[in-house]
This record gives structure tokens, sequence and C-alpha cells, in this order.
């Protein structure tokens, strides 16, 4: 998880309450070290096992009258816990403070996050079908015990030091598969379960969501770790929606040449707006990853570390060959001596190199994109026969450029529309 300050501020000048204290007498407090829509995480250390690490995730307190996000919060618990694999956070209890607070005590997972890896960037295709592969096996076991995440993402991944091993986090909006137990929508206007850029396209839609919708979610994942992007990306939250129900991805292999043809068709296929087209399990895609990647060799950067260890070994060696050769021959003329001792040169500095000065913004670029934007959001909401969104919308593109003609006119249009649906309402 990623570090963060040791006291979070509740109120101006006042530290966090909850750090240094003790929760029903088996953890203290130390730390925050996240925060998510429905709760903070802090690091606490276990009372009874001196040193031992849990993470303590709490129910934000502004919660806790809705009965239907402690229900999902509880949830998370319960189903994160009937989930046994490597590579999914263990929960070790679900209990409640003394003042009412909830909260989820589960494993502590040091590394740093894959959206954290993607930033960095340099991922190669061998590491990042390394990584799906573990990914794809940790959902596949959610899904075997009839739990869907949902929220498939790299901020909700943890991947540990060292290595490639991997730890599926954050299962807050999980529901089960079987559909038993609903999720309660909150209350405020706008706000759905999941991360638009990340969403399938059955999930914007309010259609039925299954094992397939994880699929697709895992998708963006890869295509991500492959080019650094998401492949719909708008300026707005519902701008990025209609791009993900309108328009189709870019391919990897243009936005990155060297990503294999295999891999580029597995990818795509991932991400079909169809359900019916994509890999029929996440089962089956962790098979499929493995066998691409088993058909590509190391990395160029691993077998670039593999030479130079090769090399260093055989300098290595040859060095130690002649030193003892050398030593013998000095030890037989009797001529062997501490050497003196000599001060190493200084390493020449780094070059310095100049960094340009960012250049100007394109405002005029900027609005431009934005204004488009809201078009194509307005026609969304038109087309769905939602007219007061639409010219919502169409207004708001014509606040960047009055002058429109496209946003008038669609404006103009919706304005009829409306119009009329409310004379058939009125019996006129």
């Amino acid at each position: 998880m990623v570090d963060a300050p040791d006291t979070v501020v509740a109120k101006p000048g006042r530290p966090d309450p909850l750090i240094g204290r003790e929760i029903q007498g088996r953890w203290r407090v130390v730390r925050k070290i996240g925060q998510g829509g429905m709760g903070t995480v802090y690091l606490a250390e276990q009372l009874s096992i001196q040193g031992r690490p849990v993470a303590l995730k709490f129910l934000h307190p502004v919660y806790a009258d809705d009965d239907g996000l402690v229900a999902r919060f509880r949830r998370e618990a319960e189903r994160a816990a009937s989930i046994r694999h490597p590579g999914v956070v263990t929960v070790h209890d679900l209990g409640e403070t003394e003042d009412g607070r909830l909260f989820i005590a589960m494993e502590y997972v040091e590394g740093s996050t894959l959206r954290d890896l993607i930033k960095e960037g340099g991922l190669g295709v061998p590491r990042v079908l390394r990584l799906g592969g573990k990914i794809a096996e940790a959902l596949a076991a959610a899904h075997e015990v009839g739990v869907l995440h949902r929220d498939v993402k790299p901020a909700n991944v943890i991947v540990r030091p060292g290595g490639d091993d991997i730890v599926l986090m954050d299962f807050g909006v999980a529901r089960l598969a079987d559909g038993a137990a609903t999720i309660a929508h909150h209350t405020q206007t706008g706000v759905v379960l999941g991360t638009p850029g990340y969403m399938a396209p059955e999930q914007a839609q309010g259609a039925e969501v299954t094992e397939l919708t994880d699929v697709y979610s895992f998708g963006v994942v890869l295509y991500e770790m492959l080019t650094g992007d998401i492949p719909f990306r708008g300026t707005t939250p519902a701008a990025t929606l209609v791009k993900l129900l309108r328009e189709q991805p870019e391919p990897v292999r243009t936005l990155r040449p060297d990503v294999p043809p295999a891999v580029e068709r597995l990818v795509m296929q991932v991400l079909e707006k169809d359900p019916a087209g994509r890999p029929a399990s996440m089962a089956e895609l962790a098979k499929k990853l493995r066998a691409v990647a088993d058909t590509m060799g190391p990395s160029a950067r691993d077998r670039a570390k593999t030479r130079s260890r090769r090399g260093l070994g055989m300098v290595a060696a040859g060095a130690g060959l002649l030193v003892a050769a050398g030593i013998t021959w000095l030890f037989a003329r009797g001529e062997f001596q501490n050497p003196p001792v000599t001060r190493p040169a200084d390493e020449a500095p780094e070059p310095v190199v100049d960094v340009p000065v960012t250049a100007p913004v394109d405002t005029a670029a900027a609005d431009r994109a934005q204004y488009d934007d809201h078009l194509r959001v307005g026609e969304f909401f038109f087309d769905r026969g939602n007219y007061l969104d639409a010219a919502a919308e169409f207004e708001a593109a014509l606040a960047i450029d009055p002058d429109g003609a496209r946003a008038k006119e669609l404006l103009a249009r919706t304005q009829r529309a409306k119009s009329a649906e409310e004379r058939i309402l009125r019996g006129g």
C-alpha cells in the first residue's frame, strides 16, 4: 500500500483521533495509509503479536446511518473472507468500535500499486503477461465462490516487492454472482458503482453484471499496462462512458508496435463490447494468457540482465585467475608487499540535461475538445429520451462557444422534443 502522512487532519488543526487509538484491545492504530469512497485504511499493529502489521479499513462516519452502504461494507468483508487464494487479500475480522464505527481487519500488504508501476512506464510484454495471468487467476478464484469484483483497476492491485506476486484488493462494490444480495445505490444523483474508465459497456448501461463484466474491466487493465493509458478517456465521466459505448479502442499495436500480434488479438477480444465475444470466463482468460506467455521468450531487458550477469561472471573469473597468478609470481620473487592506499578518482558527475520549459497549454484546443465532448454526451442523452440532461450538456457547450452552430441546433431540437413530450404528458 502507498504510505501516507502519520496524521491526517479531520478538522483544521486537529489530528486524526484514530491515530494511536487501541481498537477492541487488539490493535493499535499507527497511521493512515489510504482512503477510498467508502472508507479509510490505517496501518495498525496487533497487540497480541508484537509488531505484526494489520490493515484496518473504517467505514466513513458519514455513511453510518446509510443502511445500504453499511450492508455493502459488511458484505465486502464476508465476500473477501470467502475467497481462498494467495492473490486475494486475506480478511481477518469484521468489527465495531465502542463509538459505533465499523471496520474490517485484514492483511497488510506491502508493495506498490499496479497503477504506480504503470506510471513509471517500461513494463515489458512478458511481465505484463505474468502480472496479467496472476490477476486473472485471483479473479477466477473470486468467481468460483460466486463473487464478482465490479471495480477491477490498477489501483486495486498491489504488486509485492521483489517479484510479480500480486494481491487483489477492495471488494467494496462486489456483489454475489447469483444476485441473492442486491446493492443499494447511493442516493446522490450521478453516483454509480465502479470506475467509468474501467467499466464494461453493459455495466455503464445498467444492464446485468456477470463474470464477463470483470473480464472486460480486466481487459482495460491489460490495455493500460501495454499502452500506458485506458482505451477511452473523456473530459468528464459521462463523456468517458459515451466514448465507451460508441467508439472502438485504438489497436494496441498502433500505440505500441513491439507488442506481438497474438497479444494484441487477445486484448482486443477481451475488450469486445458484446459480452458473447469475450473469453467465456476469467479462468479461460488466465489459460490464454499463460499460453501466449509460453510462446514468448524473456524480454529484451531480462536478456540484457542475463548477458550482463554472465559477462560479469566471466570477467570476474578471468580477473581472479590473473590476480592469483600475479600474486604467486610476486611471492616467488619475494617482492610481495601491501600496495599503497590510494583514493579512487571521483566519478564524473552525470551530465545536466536541459529540460525544456513546458509549452503553453493550447487552451483553444482544450476548449474545442471539451465542447465536442459536451455535444457527444448531449446526443447520448437525447437518443435515450433524457432531454433535460441533454439540454444541460448543449448549454454547457454553448458556455464554451456561444457561437457554436451545432450546439445551438442540438439545443433547439432538444427543446422542441421536450416540449412535445410535455404536451403528450398533459394530454394535449
